[in-house]
């Protein structure tokens, strides 16, 4: 099977360590909720 080779590939490839994350929490009271008041797990979130 063909494999991409470029110049800077290690970077690219281990780019996803480097980048700060954190946990998203459950806030109820901005959660959605189905037509029998149930939490219906659709998650939107902004980046700011």
């Amino acid at each position: 099977m063909p494999t991409l080779e470029w110049m800077g590939k290690n970077k690219v490839v281990a780019y996803h360590r480097q980048v700060p994350y954190r946990v998203l929490d459950r806030v109820p009271e901005k959660s959605v909720l189905d037509s029998r008041g149930s939490d219906c797990g659709i998650l939107f979130f902004g980046i700011y």
